[in-house]
């Protein structure tokens, strides 16, 4: 899997970016990123699986050096799920296993519920499970209690214009922030350069503003 060098497949549903790692003839394991990050945040996790797999890690829609597309109902989670599949079937992948991180992961359970034969393994990370019902609600009112203060880029984000005024041209100063509220050890400086590097690409701040707004049109509390 190559930092700088995405490849770029185009499908029904828009042109995506995707990296590769490993095997081409193995297995392929699909691994799904979440937000503000790209593909390149499986870099250091895909060097250290075993032998023997091949990773296909895409770029969603909006983030990464995937194409950029206005309507926010492209970015709630069935319609991300339909632009995986797309990448997938575009690149021939039929079964595989299923990684999906943050974001990547209710997108990666709706992968799973709708083309179920084809997802031979799902692993979720720090991601809720669709179906766990009362985990969900415990998870609700930790936060809750909590003022839900850990969420305020989510309430932020949400805003009608604000995100889109606020940062653009102000991509790195943006990210340093967030990624320095919600982390005990500092990102790499390379690592920091490259989620920059993307955001900065024109309509971002909207883009990665509507993975939150989809939330709000859904009525999912946080």
């Amino acid at each position: 899997m190559s930092p700088s060098d995405p490849l770029f497949v185009d499908t029904s549903r828009g042109r995506f970016a995707y990296r590769l790692r490993g095997d081409p003839a193995g297995q392929p394991v699909v691994m799904l990123h979440g937000w503000p990050e790209s593909s390149y945040c499986w870099n250091g996790v895909a060097a250290r699986l075993k032998t023997g797999l091949h990773v296909i890690a895409p770029d969603m829609r909006g983030l990464g050096d995937s194409n950029r597309d206005g309507d926010r109902a492209a970015y709630q989670k069935q319609a991300l799920a339909a632009d995986m599949i797309a990448v997938l079937d575009a690149l021939g992948v039929r079964e595989f296993q299923l990684v999906g991180h943050d974001w990547g992961g209710p997108v990666a359970q709706e992968i799973a519920l709708a083309m179920a034969p084809r997802v031979r393994r799902l692993v979720l990370m720090n991601s809720p499970v669709i179906n766990n019902v009362n985990g969900n609600a415990e998870a609700m009112e930790l936060i809750r209690a909590d003022d839900s203060r850990h969420y305020w880029y989510q309430h932020f984000q949400q805003q009608r214009d604000l995100p889109e005024q606020m940062i653009r041209g102000r991509e790195e100063e943006w990210l340093r922030y967030f990624l320095r509220t919600f982390r005990r050890d500092p990102l790499p400086e390379p690592v920091i350069q490259e989620y920059v590097r993307c955001y900065s690409i024109p309509g971002t701040a909207g883009t990665g503003a509507n993975y939150y707004r989809t939330l709000r049109d859904v009525g999912v509390s946080i």
